[in-house]
């Protein structure tokens, strides 16, 4: 009994390696994912506008 309950404990997390350590659950995949070219855009100019105003200052 002992050596099946082991066998049934060995029970892999869902989801990829980067969905498990970020705690993304794989069922909110879809929904992070249409959002994050915006987001990626979003951060790239408030990047570009913070280090150009330090630059030009």
């Amino acid at each position: 009994y002992i050596a099946m309950e082991r066998k049934l404990l060995k029970w892999k997390p869902p989801g990829t390696w980067f969905e498990r350590l970020s705690g993304i659950h794989p069922a909110d995949r879809q929904m992070l994912s249409r959002g994050i070219g915006l987001r990626m855009v979003r951060s790239g100019v408030a990047c570009t506008a913070l280090v150009g105003s330090y630059f030009l200052a």
